[in-house]
């Protein structure tokens, strides 16, 4: 069973049916805590996009690089990190998919 890292912005959903057609996988489903803590040595939550760190492929939603920036967690509850998400997709070798949609609650 091998795991991957796949991120979406703040305000999207992420669709887990169309993570499995993207990726053409047979089955997805979200890690557990101890699955997350055992692959990255994070607890949920805390995980930087750094899975090529973790020896995990990275894939980001199609709509992350609309975003000049990215902030995300730095290992920790309380530490982030803000970067150039071009940077951040560049030092990460992500993937772009299309794997989710923007909420409907946070839609203005």
């Amino acid at each position: 069973k091998g795991f991957i890292q796949v991120f979406v912005r703040c305000n999207d959903e992420i669709y887990l049916d169309k993570v499995k057609k993207e990726l053409k996988l047979n089955s997805v489903k979200m890690a557990s805590a101890s699955e997350v803590k055992n692959s990255t040595g994070c607890s949920i939550g805390s995980v930087p996009p750094f899975g090529n760190l973790f020896n995990l492929p990275v894939y980001f939603d199609k709509k992350i690089p609309q975003n000049k920036n990215s902030v995300f967690n730095a290992g920790s509850h309380t530490r982030s990190i803000s970067m150039e998400t071009k940077d951040l997709i560049k030092v990460t070798g992500a993937k772009l998919v299309e794997v989710a949609k923007t909420s409907k609650k946070n839609k203005k």
